[in-house]
């Protein structure tokens, strides 16, 4: 989408790199480059001073000034700086369902570890809605999507040397709706985290699923 820069709003960016570091060294628009996870921080003639959006944002041209949004400032996974957003988590699903002709009704991603060689990895749990016919396959698959669409990723994921392979949980049918119940929050406007930073979440969703599920 177009940045409208003549309303009256004056922008600033913080590279997200920085911001999850507690360093808020702010740009101006001008020095912002295509494709670098940004920050979006506005000031507005109604009163906004330096007001963090919550949206993380990517320049996809610089004249005319377009951005995309693909996060959100409380929503990433950064285990060992490979900084996995919501538009690498969500693209990356999608391109694996397409692959192994499969669907999904819902699903988290949460860090986790360490493993029994002391690494850490992104742990999904996922209900499907129609189940790959190898969930091996499946995994691997996902996890090769989210390495061709996060480089940094993939260089954290080289030779499992830093990151090990994504983990799965494959819950059954209602799992996420039976969480939601139990917070009572069913309803349009409540939406599963698709990546779960509470680890409360976690144990709630795995006392649901108990011993009814696979781990891969």
């Amino acid at each position: 989408m177009r940045l409208l820069t003549s309303i009256g709003v004056f922008y600033e960016f913080i590279d997200f790199q920085d911001f999850i570091s507690d360093k808020m060294n702010a740009i101006t628009l001008d020095e912002v480059e295509l494709n670098k996870n940004y920050v979006i921080v506005i000031s507005a003639l109604n009163g906004l001073w330096r007001y963090i959006v919550g949206d993380v944002v990517q320049f996809t041209t610089l004249n005319p000034y377009r951005l995309k949004i693909v996060g959100r400032t409380s929503q990433y996974i950064n285990i060992a700086g490979e900084e996995v957003m919501i538009d690498n988590i969500e693209r990356a699903i999608m391109q694996a369902c397409k692959i192994e002709h499969c669907s999904v009704n819902e699903y988290t991603v949460f860090a986790d570890g360490p493993d029994e060689n002391n690494r850490f990895f992104h742990h999904w749990i996922i209900e499907f809605n129609e189940a790959p016919n190898d969930f091996i396959s499946f995994r691997n698959t996902l996890d090769e999507q989210l390495q061709s669409i996060n480089s940094d990723y993939n260089a954290k994921r080289y030779n499992d040397l830093i990151l090990a392979p994504i983990r799965i949980t494959v819950a059954p049918n209602h799992t996420f709706y039976n969480w939601l119940k139990s917070k009572d929050r069913l309803g349009g406007q409540n939406k599963i985290p698709r990546v779960a930073k509470n680890y409360a979440m976690i144990t709630e969703l795995l006392n649901i699923i108990g011993d009814d599920y696979k781990f891969i």
